[in-house]
């Protein structure tokens, strides 16, 4: 589907004021939807319109994602996360947790998932149950 030439001047214009991405998609009239997609709703005519500094800046901050491996990606938020702790201090903490929690790492999610899940609960009386829970006896 081919945008609106003034619906893809609103986005460019809301991008070189700084509005975030997302936010400026909706105000352009993608919807939520698209808009959560950021940058890969953008469409290459919008990147032509930009002003040098904000197409430069958007070309380094898609560059420097493509750049790092989920394996520098973990090692820098470990990185960071010790830095933190020798130094004291909790600058980027937030950064570094959205960081890990990207979905290539997902470095905040346990491994195993432990429970139980019970799919149709055996037809026994409280009695019965209690009983089937209890340790035997030695």
């Amino acid at each position: 589907m081919k945008s609106d030439p003034a619906r893809l001047k609103k986005l460019a214009a809301a991008l070189n004021e700084g509005i975030p991405v997302c936010a400026a998609l909706e105000q352009a009239g993608w919807s939520e939807s698209q808009a959560k997609k950021g940058f890969q709703k953008v469409p290459q005519a919008v990147f032509g319109m930009l002003n040098t500094p904000t197409r430069k800046r958007i070309e380094n901050l898609i560059n420097l994602g493509k750049s790092f491996t989920p394996e520098d990606q973990e090692n820098l938020v470990r990185g960071r996360l010790a830095d933190n702790v020798v130094k004291g201090s909790d600058r980027g903490v937030m950064s570094a947790k959205a960081l890990g929690s990207d979905k290539r790492v997902s470095m905040f999610t346990p491994e195993f998932q432990q429970g139980i899940i019970v799919l149709q609960p055996p037809n026994m009386t409280a009695e019965q149950m209690q009983k089937a829970l209890q340790a035997p006896d030695e």
